[in-house]
């Protein structure tokens, strides 16, 4: 009996010009970014657990400053309160700008390289 050739066709035949195996550039850049994001991340918790050191709460702060300027209160009880739920949010909001500064430095440089 005769055998069959199978042929066997590369999925690098069929990619654009530019692409590769994980596909468009700005899929790319989007897995990267993520990608370091989750091994910084590590890094941070990493370093915290060794040396038994505190999270930072630079970004906390940045929140507090941003809602001075803005007049907002983040708290339900009045503006000078400071209880754990301003403390809680400021923590929240302050993590939540990181990925937004993040976020917008990638655009930029997405925008600036297309």
């Amino acid at each position: 009996m005769a055998s069959k050739k199978q042929t066997f066709h590369s999925p690098a035949k069929t990619r654009q010009k530019g692409e590769t195996a994980c596909g468009h550039p700005v899929l790319q850049g989007l897995l990267a970014g993520a990608m370091g994001t989750v091994v910084l991340d590590i890094a941070g918790y990493a370093d915290m657990a060794l040396r038994g050191r505190p999270s930072s709460n630079t970004p906390a702060k940045m929140v507090d400053v941003l809602a001075t300027m803005l007049h907002l209160s983040l708290s339900s009880q009045g503006n000078d309160a400071q209880d754990s739920t301003v403390q809680n949010r400021e923590s929240g909001l302050g993590a939540l700008l990181g990925y937004i500064n993040r976020s917008g430095l990638w655009l930029a440089s997405v925008t600036k390289s297309s």
